[in-house]
């Protein structure tokens, strides 16, 4: 079958030739980075399929279908196709990729061992057995097999990345940094090392490095999704929360069911939605020390402030929660001492009267839902905005604590029964929640 349109795919899907390696992931590449590729190319092997299924499949049918699965990210699909007799290096090596991403590690294994007896010398497959045996965790033979490499692939940014991972899990992170630098000198868009060099840094607290590394591994084609999430909680973590919702949209345009982008997008546009009316606040307190302003601190005649004082009047506040009439009704304020008084009060703004309101309660119960919600609204984050450390992190997994709100119904008898949580961690939960004037409950 012949594509649609001329596309970067058609020798991929052309029944007259075999697809090589590179025809395969230059291929990906393609589908990855180009919805409408994508879509066409979908259309192009499924028809492919069907008429393949018709006439007979046969093994170089089963290579294209199962690896143009497999660069759709349906590994699934592609090993049922391809199945385990296909024995071409190309065949091979996506099957042990599908393996490798299906977390099927010895099988993975097996096939980027035959795909190597039968070339050798391909560096794709060598570097893809290191992976295998590194995440199966045979830590020892993969360095063993990274130490043969480097004699004749040392300008390999994949080798010193592998190197990077393994220097990782020894615990050596300053070893580590240096290969992954290594790697970005030789391939500055090598995205696995972006991505660790930003994990790394943003698990220092590093922010503005993570944001640098992880900035730049967004920019890779195709989009590297999980610098893109992390990228993403980073931002939303430091309040920027319409950068954040961009992150999440940007992994939802290639993973339309992605579930974490999905979850985090709508948690970053609800927290972008939150007014928090900290104007109304700020105004609000100016208001109050204006209104605790004495009246002794204004220029009035003798007789208007002596009449002030003796009806109790000591601030601005007092001043306003009166009316014409009381004024008035006082003896000795006359019309001159009610017009003085009303000019001082035009002059800021202020009126009398206007203060009855908040003698019933107006202002101060305004004031108090306003601070009740954005009280509620901290209580509805996410324990992850305490920055907590790992341990504390799995204790709150183990008693489903998703919420500050949950967090702080618990008593601190209760936390304590989670297994290697001690007072070190406790005295940690108590400063994160102190930090936003909250706390556990110590009975």
């Amino acid at each position: 079958m012949t594509p649609t349109t001329e596309t970067e795919f058609e020798t991929f899907l052309n029944t007259e030739e075999r697809p090589s390696l590179d025809t395969v992931l230059s291929t990906k590449l393609t589908v990855c980075t180009d919805g409408k590729a994508r879509k066409q190319f979908i259309e192009d092997l499924t028809g492919l399929e069907k008429e393949a299924e018709r006439e007979g499949m046969g093994p170089d049918d089963r290579l294209r279908i199962g690896a143009g699965w497999w660069v759709l990210g349906d590994t699934d699909r592609a090993l049922e196709i391809m199945g385990r007799t296909l024995s071409t290096p190309v065949a091979l090596y996506i099957t042990g990729r599908a393996f490798l991403e299906s977390r099927e590690y010895d099988e993975a294994i097996d096939r980027f061992e035959k795909a190597l007896s039968k070339e050798p010398d391909t560096f794709v497959f060598q570097i893809a057995l290191v992976e295998a045996h590194r995440k199966a965790g045979a830590i020892d033979t993969a360095g063993q097999m990274l130490e043969t490499l480097r004699k004749k692939h040392d300008k390999e940014p994949a080798l010193h990345y592998e190197l990077g991972m393994l220097q990782e899990l020894e615990g050596l992170h300053d070893g580590a940094f240096d290969e992954y630098e290594r790697a970005l000198a030789l391939d500055e868009n090598h995205g696995k090392s972006l991505f660790r060099l930003a994990c790394n840094y943003d698990l220092l607290g590093e922010d503005e490095l993570a944001l640098e590394y992880y900035e730049r591994a967004r920019g890779l084609q195709p989009t590297y999704v999980n610098a893109l999430i992390n990228l993403g909680v980073l931002y939303d973590d430091m309040g920027k929360y319409g950068k954040a919702s961009d992150c999440f949209r940007e992994v939802l345009n290639v993973c339309p069911s992605h579930p974490r982008a999905r979850m985090y997008l709508k948690d970053a546009k609800a927290a972008q939605n939150k007014y928090y009316d900290e104007d109304q606040l700020r105004d609000h307190d100016r208001q109050e020390q204006i209104m605790r302003t004495p009246v002794t601190d204004f220029e009035l005649s003798v007789r208007s402030r002596n009449c002030l004082e003796k009806m109790n009047i000591r601030t601005l506040g007092d001043l306003v929660s009166k009316d014409e009439a009381e004024l008035l009704a006082y003896k000795n304020f006359g019309e001159t001492s009610l017009v003085e008084i009303k000019e001082l009060l035009t002059a800021r703004g202020l009126k009398l009267g206007q203060g009855k309101s908040d003698e019933n309660g107006d202002s101060a119960r305004r004031l108090g839902n306003l601070l009740r919600d954005m009280s509620d609204q901290l209580l509805e984050e996410p324990i992850a905005k305490l920055g907590l450390s790992l341990r504390c992190e799995r204790a709150m997994e183990s008693l489903e604590i998703r919420t500050i709100g949950e967090l702080v119904s618990k008593t601190e008898a209760e936390l304590m029964t989670v297994k290697n949580f001690g007072q070190t961690s406790l005295d940690e939960i108590r400063e994160a929640l102190a930090q936003r004037g909250l706390t556990v409950k110590s009975i």
